[in-house]
């Protein structure tokens, strides 16, 4: 192990998908170090000044799931205002890495279509499954692997190995802070209150206490928010997900079958465009769910699934890569 070496870890909030490799490699004494304004938060100013002070003692290896392009004008325009966003084109620049990795936070969409020919800059780029970006990547980046889903830390029982008697569905919400935007709070909760059944579990990233009380008051239930993503499936043999969110994706490459729920965030037809294709994705529109579910159970009719193509992430094989430089 080089004592030289500094491991920066760059993304940002619910997108940095980073947080278990950085804590794996912390538990196995390398230097490291997480770069995400919602995980410590500092000001840009002082994000450049540790940084400074890091490239002094350290040559540093930077890793990020972030979107290149994500500064604070555009953070904005996507999300809400955060001065302390920085792009990893921007991080690239001043860091003057050693060695560069890229790994995405969505399995829906690896990168943007805009951002894949600026990842030959990236020394390595490091994919959960082969899928047709691979084969792009492939032509435009010197080391392409594929190392499996980091949020995948064990294979999940797949729910097809028998036929059960009725379905258990669990909620993973997304889209939370366009809804928040659009709706506010309050409206946010009448929206569940509308669509969603309360004995559907729901699980959260993060939930504003405000909203948590809303629903709470009116019978929801919410798992645990340390319980992993895959933790949570493994208890329920149906996942209930929004649109193309990375969950629909999760759950469906893992064998599960999905119920995707068209919110109006997108159109019908990107959504459709997006997950199209994929055994075992139920489309439905928020007022159909309900029914769904129950005529399912009634009917005693055996969803379809994917074949589970999404493989733990293999952290032995990602530290070699790391480390072996």
């Amino acid at each position: 192990m080089s004592n030289n070496l500094l491991y920066v870890f760059h993304g940002y909030g619910g997108e940095n998908s980073l947080l278990p490799l950085a804590a794996h490699m912390k538990e196995r004494g390398f230097h490291t170090l997480v770069v995400d304004d919602q995980y410590t938060p500092l000001s840009r100013a002082e994000t450049f000044h540790l940084l400074t002070e890091q490239k002094q003692i350290y040559s540093i290896v930077y890793i990020t799931s972030a979107h290149l392009w994500f500064d604070e004008f555009n953070y904005d325009d996507f999300f809400w205002k955060d001065s302390a966003v920085i792009s990893a084109i921007e991080m690239l620049d001043f860091l003057k890495p050693v060695y560069s990795v890229y790994y995405p936070h969505d399995l829906e969409c690896f990168m943007h279509p805009s951002e894949m020919n600026w990842l030959d800059l990236f020394d390595h780029v490091m994919l959960p499954y082969i899928n047709n970006d691979y084969y792009k990547l492939k032509t435009i980046c010197p080391n392409v692997d594929i190392v499996g889903w980091i949020k995948k830390r064990e294979e999940v029982s797949p729910a097809y190995t028998e036929v059960p008697s009725t379905y258990s569905p669990l909620f993973f919400p997304s889209n939370i802070s366009s809804f928040y935007k659009i709706l506010g709070v309050k409206g946010y909760a009448d929206w569940f209150i509308k669509y969603i059944s309360p004995s559907i579990p729901l699980k959260m990233p993060g939930t504003d206490p405000t909203l948590h009380q809303i629903l709470t008051n009116h019978g929801f239930t919410f798992l645990d928010p340390s319980v992993t993503v895959y933790g949570a499936m493994s208890q329920y043999n149906l996942i209930i997900a929004s649109g193309d969110s990375s969950i629909v994706f999760e759950a469906a490459l893992s064998g599960l079958p999905v119920i995707s729920i068209l919110d109006g965030m997108m159109s019908d037809e990107m959504c459709l465009q997006h997950i199209g294709g994929i055994p075992g994705v139920y489309p439905v529109h928020p007022e159909e769910l309900n029914s769904f579910i129950e005529d399912l159970n009634k009917s005693g009719r055996q969803l379809e699934h994917s074949p589970n193509i999404l493989k733990p992430f293999d952290f032995d094989q990602v530290l070699r890569l790391l480390t072996n430089l």
